[in-house]
C-alpha cells in the first residue's frame, strides 16, 4: 500500500514509484499486488483499512487465478500506507485483526497518530483521523500491539521524516516488550522517507532480500 500522507499518491505516482515494489517482487517468485485506497478528507479513519479488507477479499477470491496462493499473504506498506496495514493488523476494534494475514512488513509507517509541530504532514494527519487530539492514543497502532500480534517486519530511513524513525523504534520494542519474539527491525542507511522505496528494483536490494528472508522465515 502506497504513500502519501493520507491525502495524495496513488499505485505509481513515477516511473520509479510504486510499481517497482510489486515488481521486484513478482521478480522474486511472488505475486505482486499493487493497491490503492480512498484518500482523505472525503473518506476518513478507517476508510483505509476498510479498503485494504476488500482487498484482501477479492486476493482470498482470485488470486489463485494469477497463480498465487490465497492462503500465503504478506503485506507491504509504505508511509500512510504503511498506517493502514497496521490498523488491519493490529487494531482489534476495528474487527479484522490481521485476518487471512502471514506477516507484514512496515516501511517508514506512521504507526502513532500525531499533528505536532514537527510532523510535516500534519495536515494529513488532521484530514484523515479528525481534530480530536485526545483520540489519538487510541487511534494510534502502537498502542495495539501485543505478544499475540503478526510477525511484523520495521524499516525506518537514516534521513526519516520527522518523528517516523521513533515511532518505528518505538513499535519494535513495545513488540519486544509484549513477549513479542518474530519481529526484526532495520535501519536503512543513506537513504530518505521516499528513497526507502524508490530503491527496490535497482541494483540494491539488501531492504528487498531482508524483507524475504523475513517472510520465507515464518
Amino acid at each position: 500500500m502506497h504513500g502519501g500522507a493520507f491525502v495524495r499518491g496513488e499505485k505509481k505516482i513515477s516511473k520509479e514509484l510504486y510499481a517497482n515494489v510489486p515488481r521486484w517482487f513478482a521478480r522474486n517468485g511472488y505475486v505482486g499486488i499493487n493497491l490503492e485506497y480512498r484518500l482523505a478528507p472525503e473518506s476518513v479513519f478507517p476508510a483505509g483499512a476498510d479498503d485494504l479488507a476488500l482487498a484482501i477479499k477479492w486476493i482470498k477470491q482470485s488470486i489463485s487465478q494469477f497463480g498465487g496462493n490465497p492462503h500465503n499473504i504478506f503485506l507491504l506498506g509504505h508511509s500512510a500506507g504503511g498506517t493502514h496495514v497496521a490498523h488491519y493488523c493490529f487494531d482489534s476494534s476495528l474487527g479484522y485483526l490481521a485476518k487471512d494475514i502471514i506477516a507484514i512488513a512496515l516501511i517508514s509507517a506512521r504507526v502513532r497518530v500525531d499533528a505536532l509541530i514537527e510532523n510535516p504532514n500534519a495536515a494529513g494527519v488532521l484530514a484523515y483521523f479528525g481534530s480530536d487530539t485526545n483520540r489519538y492514543e487510541a487511534l494510534s497502532p502502537v498502542t495495539h500491539v501485543s505478544k499475540t500480534s503478526i510477525p511484523t517486519f520495521i524499516a525506518i530511513a537514516e534521513f526519516e521524516n520527522p518523528l517516523l524513525d521513533l515511532y518505528g523504534a518505538e513499535l519494535f520494542y513495545k513488540l519486544r516488550a509484549s513477549g513479542h519474539i518474530v519481529n526484526r527491525f532495520i535501519q536503512m542507511t543513506g537513504h530518505n522517507h521516499m528513497s526507502i522505496m524508490a530503491h527496490f528494483d535497482t541494483a540494491e536490494e539488501v531492504l528487498g532480500r531482508n524483507i524475504l528472508d523475513f517472510f520465507q522465515s515464518i
